[in-house]
């Protein structure tokens, strides 16, 4: 499958304005490797040795023990040579040659490569079959040379119809990922630029998407088992938030599961819509997020913050414990009204009576229209609702990360706590996919100009349903299939097996 040959072209990485070497010294706070190379500029035959160190994501120079010089290793473009222990780092098509002591090649060719762009994706890694596929990008299930299983998500240049916005937002996607380390959290290894593809190689999960787990489990779940996986996902979400990061995307297709033993073991993945947080509101996409999922001062154009995470996972919540979405609608301007005007029905299959007061207390919190009144994702995992779920069951004073739900005793010996919907198979793809999973009317917000919901700015927070406007909104916010969008989306009515997207 891997057929297209690498050779020398213009990256899409490169930027024309920045040099190779900078002189203005950055903030160099760890120092990961030091050692002395020999440097080669590509164009002379003259070399020299230096003495280097690696700090953060900045090849640094010294001289008589004071910094000289650096070079920025992000997305630059770094190469193997076929000289012994000798690398390539290219930009603008300027590049220098470092050879170094043999025994410490590979510790500095591995450093490096976290933040550079490799070209030798068809020598290092065989594709075996596509997991998924969106309008410009697909996901392979990939073997490389190291003989272990990967997740690749290749982009098709040719797709980039703005090649400038689309080159920004992929780049902000990749240097998020790279900061990313986290149990919880799907894992970037390299990236790869060859002629026509970029390559993400990530983690593969066997588990699939939490969405497949939740359609096969007609007897529903109760509130352990929602416990035991919202307690995962609040605690990624604390430690991205603790990055400076938001998801601004948490739905039911960007969990995926690491085992499909375990429902519980979830990972967040596909980072196509976050970004850094920025108090004042400045982001290059600043308007997204999935109706359903989406917190509602990001419809209404309100400055926000990490909090709208949190009220993304509040609607999984209580998806999984109601077996249903909390916008009961027969179409998408409906949903989008009640998703902007928050308009939560706790009475979906008599969730209020079901489920525990600590539980519906913890849902009305994480679902509160009002950012001010809703919990951080570190807040949540002191509630007591945790508390009541575990401490009966393990006898310990707080929940333990990654709990096979199958050490969890059956669910009858807990009746108090059991939030069961016997309709939970035959409504969730009703309720689910009829609002953002299903190929017909999938409504996630695409990159384009402003890769917003572009929802106009309305005047009343209360929106007549029957406003004959809306249709005019609704045809620029389910732009479906004529803009590109980052995240793929697999065809959703698929059997589960052939839907085992790992991205």
């Amino acid at each position: 499958m891997n057929k297209e040959v690498t050779h020398n072209f213009i990256s899409m990485f490169d930027e024309p304005n920045k040099p190779l070497w900078s002189k203005i010294k950055p903030d160099l706070s760890t120092y990961q490797l030091t050692g002395v190379m020999t440097l080669k500029k590509s164009n002379s035959s003259s070399t020299k040795k230096g003495n280097f160190f690696i700090s953060n994501d900045f090849l640094v120079e010294v001289e008589n023990k004071m910094y000289k010089r650096h070079i920025d290793l992000n997305n630059i473009i770094l190469e193997n040579t076929n000289k012994l222990a000798t690398f390539k780092l290219s930009r603008n098509k300027k590049s220098i040659e470092f050879t170094s002591n043999e025994s410490e090649f590979l510790q500095w060719f591995q450093l490096i490569k976290k933040y550079a762009i490799q070209r030798t994706f068809n020598e290092d890694y065989k594709l075996l079959k596509v997991q998924g596929q969106g309008n410009f990008a697909k996901v392979y299930k990939a073997i490389g040379k190291d003989n272990f299983t990967y997740a690749v998500k290749s982009f098709e240049k040719k797709s980039f119809k703005n090649l400038i916005l689309e080159r920004d937002a992929l780049k902000l996607e990749i240097s998020i990922m790279r900061k990313i380390q986290f149990p919880g959290i799907i894992r970037l290894y390299e990236v790869y630029e060859t002629e026509h593809n970029i390559w993400l190689v990530t983690d593969y999960l066997e588990g699939g998407e939490l969405f497949q787990y939740l359609r096969n489990q007609p007897q529903g779940f109760n509130e352990i088992q929602v416990a035991l996986l919202m307690h995962n996902l609040l605690n990624s979400l604390d430690y991205l938030h603790q990055q400076g990061i938001i998801h601004r995307d948490i739905k039911p297709e960007n969990l995926i599961l690491r085992s499909p033993l375990n429902a519980s073991d979830v990972c967040i993945a596909d980072f196509g819509l976050a970004d850094y947080y920025n108090p004042e509101g400045r982001y290059l996409f600043k308007r997204c997020g999935t109706p359903g999922y989406v917190a509602p001062e990001i419809l209404q154009e309100k400055n926000y913050d990490y909090k709208v995470d949190v009220f993304s996972a509040g609607i999984l919540m209580f998806i999984m414990l109601s077996g249903q979405s909390p916008f009961q609608t027969k179409s998408k301007n409906e949903l989008v009204i009640k998703n902007y005007n928050c308009e939560i029905d706790y009475t979906v299959n008599n969730l209020q009576h079901k489920i525990t007061p600590e539980a519906l207390q913890l849902l009305q919190i994480l679902l509160s229209p009002n950012p001010q009144y809703r919990l951080t994702a570190k807040q949540a995992l002191s509630h007591p609702w945790f508390v009541k779920c575990f401490t009966p069951v393990f006898q310990i004073p707080a929940p333990q990360l990654f709990i096979p739900t199958n050490v969890i005793p059956p669910f009858q010996h807990f009746a108090d706590i059991y939030a069961r919907s016997p309709i939970m198979n035959q409504l969730l793809s009703q309720s689910i996919s009829s609002l953002s999973l299903s190929n017909s009317s999938n409504v996630t917000p695409l990159r384009t100009q402003s890769n917003s919901l572009q929802v106009q700015n309305l005047q009343n927070n209360k929106i007549e349903e029957d406003h004959q406007d809306f249709e005019v909104i609704l045809e620029e916010v389910c732009q479906i299939n004529e803009i590109m969008k980052y995240s793929i989306n697999t065809q959703r009515r698929q059997p589960p097996n052939q839907l085992n997207k790992q991205i």
